[in-house]
């Protein structure tokens, strides 16, 4: 991935909306319902993280694989997007 932030990406309109929409969910319904998310940071927090990291199609992705480990009560603790793995070539043929 280029290093350029993600609204000047090609899908920065479709991250946008994507995070619009999370955001408006956190504003509205997350701060009244009980806290279940066993990962930190929550569920909605980590689908922003990823979708500003990678995109919005590896970002989906991401925080849709989240939600589905996210069961409640299996494991606690950090869980943050990981870092872009890069492959470096080194020149032997």
């Amino acid at each position: 991935m280029n290093n350029r932030p993600w609204y000047w990406r090609w899908d920065g309109v479709l991250v946008a909306g994507t995070l619009l929409a999370i955001r408006g969910y956190q504003w509205l319904f997350s701060r009244w319902m009980p806290r279940v998310c066993v990962y930190e940071p929550n569920c909605s927090e980590y689908a922003c993280l990823a979708l500003k990291q990678y995109g919005w199609t590896v970002g989906l992705r991401l925080a849709r694989a989240r939600v589905r480990r996210c069961q409640g009560g299996e494991f606690f603790g950090e869980d943050y997007p990981q870092p872009e793995k890069r492959v470096v070539a080194t020149g032997d043929k």
